[in-house]
């Protein structure tokens, strides 16, 4: 797949408004568990929950890319990096840095 900027800011905010899925699917989706315990992230079905940001990345080897929204405030991060890790990539660890900058009260816990 390719894709843009422009298009996974796009794609976030349909992910994280559920408006392409039946609302029951949408509800089944947002049930969340923790992923890790301390951590702010959540994790659903293919969605993830960062502080009320809803999203998911994705990438290819060397090449990776974040994208969430957050419905209540209308707000979107996208990020993308051509370098990743073995455990995660490196448009997830900017995506973090973004909220904890622009948005810390959404990362207490």
């Amino acid at each position: 797949m390719i894709s843009s900027l422009h298009d996974l800011r796009s794609w976030s905010k349909l992910l994280a408004e559920g408006s392409l899925l039946s609302a029951e699917t949408q509800a089944a989706r947002l049930r969340t568990q923790p992923l890790n315990p301390g951590q702010p992230v959540q994790y659903g079905l293919a969605i993830a929950d960062i502080g009320g940001f809803w999203g998911h990345n994705g990438g290819i080897a060397g090449y990776n890319t974040m994208m969430l929204h957050a419905t209540d405030i209308d707000a979107t991060i996208v990020t993308a990096s051509n370098l990743s890790g073995p455990t995660d990539g490196a448009a997830d660890t900017i995506a973090l840095q973004v909220l904890k900058e622009f948005y810390p009260e959404r990362l207490t816990h």
